[in-house]
């Protein structure tokens, strides 16, 4: 059979633009894990039940009717607000670290979750950008992020106080069932009221 040999000399090798955002991401990582900022000692607890959750994500789509419908299906009096923000793009990440500044302001949510439905690492960028990790690093409140990726856990991700993989499972994660917690009560109450009919009996004797 016909064969050959090829030979390259290079001058200079250089990352193409995805290996670029690559090699940025790695340093980035370096220097927050230098900070202390994937400790869990740091990251704050989630309300086992919020007056108010916040959401952060685009307006419109599955993902903001996925997280309400789950939310309220769990919870159906919740109260919730949403900030809207971009999750895609070169604007994606000042809007998103505009909206959680706000909702920080506002100071009405006790927990707030960052979603999106996912995509490639591209699209996924902004949670891997150092103004949106610091944002969360700052928040008073906690952070939970849903942005629906199944192999990079992004950045926001290390630095947020609880991760999910989807808006569905965040929705679980911030809200317990209200049905649960009423029938939890109901047999509260039924023991209390055995042990006072039982304490009222043995004074009576």
């Amino acid at each position: 059979p016909q064969g050959g040999k090829l030979r390259l000399i290079g001058d200079w090798v250089e990352f193409d633009d995805v290996g670029k955002l690559r090699a940025q991401l790695e340093q980035l990582k370096q220097r927050l894990e230098a900070e202390g900022a994937f400790e869990l000692s740091r990251k704050r607890a989630i309300p086992f039940l919020p007056r108010r959750v916040a959401l952060i994500t685009s307006p419109t789509g599955a993902v903001i009717h996925d997280l309400q419908e789950t939310i309220l299906d769990r919870y159906p009096n919740m109260d919730i607000t949403v900030y809207p923000a971009l999750v895609q793009g070169t604007a994606s990440p000042g809007s998103v670290v505009t909206a959680l500044r706000r909702c920080n302001q506002d100071g009405v949510a006790d927990v707030v979750v960052i979603a999106r439905g996912g995509g490639s690492f591209e699209e996924l960028y902004a949670f891997n950008t150092e103004p949106v990790a610091r944002a969360i690093l700052v928040s008073r409140i906690p952070v939970v992020t849903a942005l629906g990726h199944t192999s990079d856990r992004t950045v926001a991700d290390m630095v947020a106080d609880a991760e999910c993989r989807t808006p569905t499972e965040a929705g679980t994660r911030v809200v317990p069932h209200k049905a649960d917690l009423l029938r939890q009560l109901d047999e509260r109450s039924v023991r209390l009221q055995r042990a006072l009919a039982g304490r009222l009996a043995r004074e009576a004797d």
